[in-house]
């Protein structure tokens, strides 16, 4: 979780804490295997290949879960954006 202080102040902030929490919420939602690539991908910063040895998979099974983490993905935050 991101706390800075600004020059802009307390409301960017706020805006900040609450993009993390949205995102945060939406990569648990994931399921598991969806999950574990977003991270090593996303987060990690792995490579597929390194995924693909890392959870013992083939590569095209890596890239694949990745394309299908990440519509997931964004079906989940822009549903989350839609409501506010």
């Amino acid at each position: 979780m991101r706390v800075m202080q600004t020059p802009i102040g307390p409301s960017l902030n706020l805006v900040l804490l609450m993009t993390d929490a949205v995102a945060e919420v939406s990569l648990a939602a994931l399921n598991a295997e969806y999950r574990q690539v977003i991270v090593l991908r996303e987060i990690d910063g792995c490579r597929y290949d390194e995924i693909a040895e890392i959870l013992e998979l083939p590569v095209g099974t890596v890239r694949s879960r990745l394309f299908r983490a990440r519509l997931e993905l964004r079906d989940r935050l822009t549903a989350m954006a839609e409501k506010l």
